[in-house]
């Protein structure tokens, strides 16, 4: 997905044979939010309960490196909201950090799944 930011006028993001949106990587990433909330859960917390605590739509898991990630258009007071229950709930916080929208936040919000997920059925194209 970084070649096809750098390099591509267009893009057409395809799901399942269909066409999802089509832009430049800015108006598609425009269409997500402007940045990306992600949390990182501390070890000695429970990462199952903290996703129950974030559950927001747009709410993507590494479970691998214990990161919940979700679109924020709220800016602080989303971020302020989200650390108060998980405070309340007792998930403690190892970091957080705010990040403009790649174009794979973009493909997940749009497919549900990441592009490693896609199995060759669903894929991003470039238009050159």
């Amino acid at each position: 997905m970084d070649e096809a930011d750098n390099l591509a006028d267009r893009i057409v993001v395809i799901n399942g044979g269909k066409i999802i949106a089509e832009g430049t990587a800015d108006e598609l990433k425009q269409r997500i939010g402007s940045e990306r909330l992600e949390i990182t859960v501390a070890e000695a917390s429970n990462f199952d309960e903290a996703k129950k605590v974030v559950d927001e739509d747009s709410l993507h898991v590494d479970s691998k490196r214990r990161t919940l990630s979700v679109v924020t258009k709220g800016g602080v007071h989303q971020l302020k909201h989200v650390l108060s229950n998980l405070d309340e709930s007792g998930i403690d916080v190892e970091s957080v950090s705010f990040r403009s929208p790649t174009l794979d936040d973009v493909f997940l919000t749009l497919t549900g799944h990441t592009t490693e997920q896609s199995n060759g059925e669903t894929k991003a194209q470039q238009e050159g």
